[in-house]
Order: structure tokens, then sequence, then C-alpha cells
């Protein structure tokens, strides 16, 4: 798959010196010509741009894709049909480098038209293309626009373009799943196809796997500024595209790899986990998807046929995907995964599945305090928890396997799932001769907090993003009165790594970033898939 990047400025000086930033990673330009301004039939208008077409190709020897997008089709243009025809005749005619040029039609262009644009210009690109900018219709329609695409005429040098809008990631694997069928029926078409919106950005990087020949960008500096063409489009950074996803080298045989949760903007583990793969000699890819609970079901359903291969798994999903798996590690006691390797053997479809947090976070802490001995060192420790779900039970059950006498506390927004957290470990409290005990913040803070006899703790462990801290008022008192709890060896944890909650506390306090603990428990993850040592 080839990375186009898309050139949208208004004056052609401005465009010329976006296309010297973008050519390190473009295979070739999108010059939307309905961005310029006055784009007419004026002569002097139509030299400028002309001269400037010629200049590209002759200094960098690329694809040039002509576009002049009808307002309607989500462009700027809103000349008359007849207009535009001119303006690509004229084209067409002053620039003799024909193997270079694209030109794009939009789907409703008549056939005859495009048949004699190809009678007039025999090796002139050309590429056909529909919009939808409201949503993505079911496979079904998704082939019968194709099957309107094609110009039957027209055997060579047409490529057939589809785009449609991504409401949920679920749209987007309908999308790559028409994709993979319409390269398994006709493999001689050239298609073009992925969603636009937030949740079709990973169907900009894994179409090529499915045969699609483009995958459309724009340079990361200009995401915002850029019209604000982006903010709709939501494109992967063609710097992306090249660096991290190294799109050009994906193939059918790639594997498909993916964080799986809501939000998973923030999340680096993209760009670590494709640097593994590259070091790993992996052929494999590793994308982003916004996922919520009540898509679950279906996204499994209907990912089967593609070259998916394993998920980490985020918040707040750890414990909602697990019933759809078949658990190999300790995580079953807790209920809550966030690693999955997909097996796929004789018809059969697992989904088997890991918990890396707990781990993580064990190796992470032995790293920061260069600690040789996890289980003695940890044992009658006082260890503070914030929070209660997946990632936390993860954290709580290494302890409790590795260490004796902890004295564990629990605060969580909610006493019911703290309770809940308890109740799972009563086995493995009596086995380690360890305590829980249990609270909610705002009885905590109230009822303990400010008494002196509070004992201090060794380490506070919190598992809680800040985006669903950052209002709770009695967790604001937590953090601005810290020090009341620790000794001066004591350590705060905060296993994220965006948005977290060492930003706040005093600076004098020991503090463990996530982002080691994230390291460990990726690494740990890739161990899983393909069954070799990272660490």
């Amino acid at each position: 798959m080839k990375i186009i990047s898309i050139v949208s400025y208004k004056e052609l000086n401005q465009s010329l010196e976006y296309i010297k930033l973008s050519d390190k990673f473009a295979d070739g330009f999108e010059l939307r010509l309905d961005y310029l301004s006055n784009i007419t039939l004026n002569k002097a208008k139509l030299d400028e741009i002309n001269n400037f077409i010629s200049k590209i190709i002759c200094l960098y020897n690329k694809n040039i894709i002509i576009t002049l997008r009808d307002f309607h089709q989500g462009g700027s243009y809103q000349g008359s049909l007849e207009n535009k025809l001119k303006i690509f005749d004229n084209i067409a005619l002053n620039n003799k480098d024909y193997n270079k040029l694209y030109f794009d039609f939009e789907y409703y262009i008549d056939d005859k038209i495009l048949e004699k644009f190809r009678i007039d210009y025999s090796e002139i690109n050309i590429i056909r293309s529909y919009h939808d900018f409201n949503n993505t219709p079911d496979i079904l329609s998704l082939e019968k626009i194709l099957a309107k695409l094609v110009c039957s005429k027209i055997k060579r040098n047409i490529f057939y373009k589809i785009v449609t809008t991504a409401k949920s990631s679920l749209d987007s694997v309908k999308l790559l799943n028409f994709l993979k069928n319409t390269k398994t029926k006709y493999p001689d078409l050239n298609v073009i196809a992925h969603c636009m919106g937030e949740c079709g950005a990973f169907s900009r990087i894994i179409n090529g796997i499915y045969g699609s020949k483009f995958s459309y960008g724009f340079l990361d500096s200009v995401l915002d500024s850029n019209n604000n063409i982006n903010k709709k489009l939501y494109c992967v950074p063609i710097q992306d595209l090249f660096s991290i996803y190294r799109v050009n080298n994906l193939n059918l045989n790639t594997k498909i790899y993916a964080l799986l949760g809501n939000p998973v903007f923030h999340s680096q583990g993209h760009i670590f986990h494709n640097q593994a793969f590259l070091k790993l000699k992996e052929n494999a890819v590793y994308v982003k998807i916004k996922l919520n609970q009540a898509e679950i079901d279906e996204f499994f359903y209907t990912i089967k046929n593609l070259n998916f291969s394993g998920f980490s798994i985020t918040m707040p999903l750890k414990e909602q995907i697990y019933k759809y798996t078949k658990v190999n590690d300790t995580s079953e006691l807790i209920k809550a995964i966030n690693t999955i390797k997909i097996i796929k053997n004789n018809n059969k479809y697992i989904l088997e599945s890991y918990n890396t947090d707990g781990a993580g976070a064990y190796k992470a802490l032995c790293d920061y305090n260069n600690i040789k001995d996890f289980n003695k060192h940890f044992s009658n420790k006082n260890i503070l928890i914030l929070g209660a779900g997946g990632a936390s039970k993860s954290v709580i059950l290494e302890f409790l396997n590795r260490s004796n006498n902890i004295n564990i506390t629990i605060l969580n927004r909610t006493i019911t799932n703290a309770y809940n957290i308890e109740s799972i470990f009563n086995n493995l409290l009596n086995k380690s001769m360890s305590n829980i005990n249990v609270y909610s913040f705002s009885n905590f803070i109230t009822n303990y907090f400010f008494n002196n006899n509070l004992d201090k703790y060794d380490y506070i462990i919190n598992t809680i993003s800040g985006d669903i801290l950052k209002n709770n008022t009695e967790f604001k008192i937590l953090l601005e009165n810290i020090s009341n709890i620790l000794h001066e060896n004591s350590i705060v944890m905060d296993i994220n790594y965006y948005n977290n909650i060492l930003d706040v506390i005093p600076k004098n306090i020991r503090a463990l970033h996530g982002k080691l603990m994230f390291e460990y428990q990726a690494k740990l993850q890739l161990t899983y898939w393909f069954n070799k040592s990272y660490i």
C-alpha cells in the first residue's frame, strides 16, 4: 500500500513547502485543487497549476493525484462539472508524465465521460470515488456501490475508491471484511477503501492487508491547522503510517494485534508493540480500537475472518471481556484479563486470555527498588491500593501469591466493589497470613485519614484513571495531604502513564511512573503472543 500525503492549501507556495516536508514519508501527493483560492479556467491560473505539477514530478518523481472535490462530496469546489472537466483536460494536456498522474472523478460522473478521458489520455490513471459522510452501509450495499463504480469498458489503470463514515469500530470491521471479500472475488480489481471518523482511524492502517492501494494522511504538524480538514477525517499522520506502522510492508500474511477499550487515544502501546515486532522480525502490526461493552459480542463475531491474532485489553473492558475467553493463568480467580491470544486450529476459534498487569507491577517495583527477593521484601508491608477494578485485582493477586503477612487497604469510590475483592481472596489471605481492609473514599477521609494513630503505608498504588478521579472531592483531599500516611521511604506508584496522580503529589515523595509497569506487562504480552521471551 502506498502512502498519499494530502495537500490542501489555498496557495501553491504553501503546498510546495508542505510537499518538501512530507516527501520523506509519502509515496505520492493528492493535490486538493478545490482548496486553492480562485480555481477557475483563467489561463494564468491554469498555467501556474501546470507549472507547479511539472515541478513536483521533476523534483520528487512521485505519483500525483489531481482532486477537485465537489462541495456535496466533502470538498470545496462549487463550479460546474463542465468546468471541472475542462480543468482536468488542461492539466492532462500540459503534463506528459501520464503514468505519474491520477485524476479523481466522483462516482456520479457518467461512464462515457471516463471512457472519453481514457481514450484521450490512454496512460493516465483514473480514480472513481464514492464518499458517505453519514455512515457505513452493510457489506451487501457496499458490494452494490462497487458494482456501480466499476466501468466495464476501462480495463486498466483505474482505481475504485470507497470511503465511508465509522460511527463505531464495528463499521471499520465491516469495511475491512468487504475489502477482504472483494480481494478474494476480484483479485485484479484496484480498490481503495477506508473509514473516516475517530473509529475509522485503524482502518486506514490495516486496509492495505486486504488490497487497498492507498492510505491518505497529513503530516502530524499540520493536522489541526490545515483548513481543519482533519477534524472530520481523523487521518493517521503520514509519519506514523511510515515509521510506526510501516504500512508499505503490510501484506495478506500480516498478523493484526490491537488495543481494545475506551478511551484508547492516549495509549502509547502502538509505539511499543510495533517497535517490538520489528525487533522480533514478526510480520505483524498493532493498532488501537475504540470499543464499548455493547459492541463486544458483534466485534468478536465479525473479526473471525480477518487477520486478528491477539489483543491488549484496557479499561473498562478487562472484566467484561473475560467471559468470552479461555483463561490460561491465575487470572481465572479475579475474572479480569488484559491479554488475548487468538488460537485458530482445526476450525476452532479460541480466545486464550491472560493478565500481565500484576506481574508488570511486581517487576517495575523490583527494578525501582533494586529488589532481589520480592517475597521477603514485601512481607509485613502496609500497602494502600486505590481502585477495585481488574488491574487492582491483578496487582493484589501478585502480592498475595508472592509474599506473606501483607496488610492491604483498598480505597474505592463504591464500597461494594471493594468488598467483592476481599471475598475473592479469602483463601489466599488465609494461606499468606495477610489481611485486607476496605473503605470508600468518603468513609476513609471522614473517619480515618486525619487520625494521628493511622498506620503509615510503605506503598500506595493507584489503579484508577485520572480522568475518573479528577472531580472526586475526597480524592483531592487525599492527594493534598498524602504525606500524612507516608514515611520517608514510602513509594507512590501510579499504573497509569497518562493523566496520573504523580503530577499533583508533593515532589519530595518517591514516585514510580506507570510507564515502567506498562513496558514490563507489554513484554509479557509479547511472550504469550509469540512464544518467545522478550524480557
